[in-house]
């Protein structure tokens, strides 16, 4: 386990080319609590879901003739929900633009600003996504190239954090931490163990400074396409900074279980809220694991493959694969992994385990409830940090990226231009391989 700047570093065991490692964990008792709670583990119309991605596939195509699905693309399709890839949903081919399609489908990846966790920063993996200020562009002018165009359009309809705004002191953020604290009674909310650290939803860097705040505002589409959520609307301000270094955006817990939670590994899953009294609220999480699964970062994906993966379809139930069959025949593919990741009981990744006894004895399961009092107002805030917070952990687990999140293609604010990070992906794995 490597150590930096105080965060332990959970080195994941990947071992590319074979099986995820969620999958050739021993098998347990699948538990109802411990189905993992995604949109595609949840329906019986998987086959409807991938005929969906093939149509918005050749939507895209028409315009973008280059254009192929790849994992980032295919995860956010296994993620949102059915509404919202049919009928007048946001990422429908039969209502919305080939054009706005692609935007939408490829925006989301960039949004996993985990870097801006202060104690990322300074971390070599994340040495590529330091903030850099757009490029001054011209405006638009008929005479202008193509290329000139795109340039000129991200420059000017950049977010702008206002001119009279100041980046916000030391400290700022210590007395919402004191809160937490005594609203969790200075214990872990999944163990209960004394001394905690406190967990951010949403990383304090994404609004700490007028750069970070302006980074955060320019990559804010990739979260209302993938859990419908505007930032704008609660959370972020172009006018405001730290409106997240509230302790609705907190929760005390575990140091082991802290990084973790930080690296990608876990997250919890909103289940419901109620209220105690006119003035109380009660929020009911589950805890899960993250599976571990292939890297496959901007890796061109087939979207037919899922049909020799042996589907079973169950009436109204979600779809089940032939598990023992398609380990026999080494199948992979990604839904398959998913409901591998379930069967197996949602397990806790073999680098966690390895520090178990540092956490809890016996191991924490995936499903765990936690459940936590807070102001009305407050719940309301808070479920919107776990949703998006849970939606930005299950996308880059998805990808491959559970505790190596650098890996998903980013964009660079210098001109708004995808940055895919699979070359560096391999020449890391081989750089392993040569030194065992």
């Amino acid at each position: 386990m490597a150590q930096s700047f105080g965060v332990p570093i959970l080195e994941p065991e990947y071992k590319e080319g074979t099986r995820s490692q969620s999958i050739i964990r021993p098998a347990v008792p699948l538990r109802a609590d411990a189905l993992f709670p995604i949109a595609c583990l949840q329906e019986p119309e998987l086959d409807k879901r991938y005929g969906q991605a093939k149509k918005i596939e050749v939507a895209i195509k028409d315009i973008y003739p280059w254009f192929s699905f790849r994992v980032e693309q295919l995860a956010v399709i296994l993620l949102v929900g059915i509404e919202d890839l049919r009928g007048s949903g946001h990422l429908s081919p039969t209502t919305c633009s080939p054009y706005h399609l692609k935007d939408r489908v490829c925006d989301v990846s960039p949004f996993y600003m985990l870097q801006l966790d202060p104690r990322n920063l300074d971390q070599k993996h994340w040495g590529h996504v330091i903030s850099k200020a757009p490029k001054w562009q011209p405006r638009l002018d008929i005479e202008m190239h193509p290329d000139q165009v795109a340039l000129s359009i991200y420059y000017n309809s950049r977010f702008r954090t206002g001119k009279s705004v100041e980046n916000l002191p030391p400290g700022f953020h210590k007395e919402a931490e004191s809160k937490c604290r005594e609203r969790d009674k200075k214990r872990c909310v999944v163990t209960g163990r004394d001394n905690p650290r406190i967990f951010w939803f949403i990383p304090r860097g994404w609004n700490d400074t007028v750069e970070h705040n302006n980074t955060t505002g320019n990559l804010e589409g990739g979260c209302i396409f993938l859990t419908k959520i505007d930032l704008l609307d609660d959370i972020h301000s172009a006018t405001e900074l730290g409106k997240t270094h509230e302790a609705w955006n907190m929760l005390c817990v575990d140091p082991a279980i802290y990084n973790a939670l930080t690296q990608g590994l876990c997250a919890f899953s909103f289940i419901r809220k109620k209220d105690v009294d006119d003035r109380t609220s009660e929020v009911h999480l589950k805890f899960f694991w993250m599976p571990i699964l292939r890297g496959r970062f901007d890796q061109i994906v087939n979207l037919n493959e899922v049909e020799g993966c042996f589907p079973i379809k169950r009436g109204n139930k979600p779809v089940t694969f032939d598990h023992e069959r398609v380990e026999r025949e080494g199948k992979e593919e990604l839904s398959l992994d998913l409901s591998m990741f379930q069967h197996r009981g949602c397990p806790m990744p073999r680098q966690v385990d390895s520090e178990r006894t540092a956490i809890s004895d016996p191991p924490i399961l995936s499903g765990k409830d936690v459940v936590i009092k807070m102001p009305k107002r407050e719940s309301e805030l808070f479920e919107t940090v776990v949703r998006i917070h849970w939606a930005c952990v299950t996308f880059a687990a998805l990808c491959g990226g559970a505790g190596r999140a650098w890996y998903l293609t980013g964009k660079k604010q210098v001109d708004g231009s995808f940055e895919p990070r699979d070359e560096q992906f391999r020449r890391d794995g081989a750089r392993k391989n040569e030194h065992g």
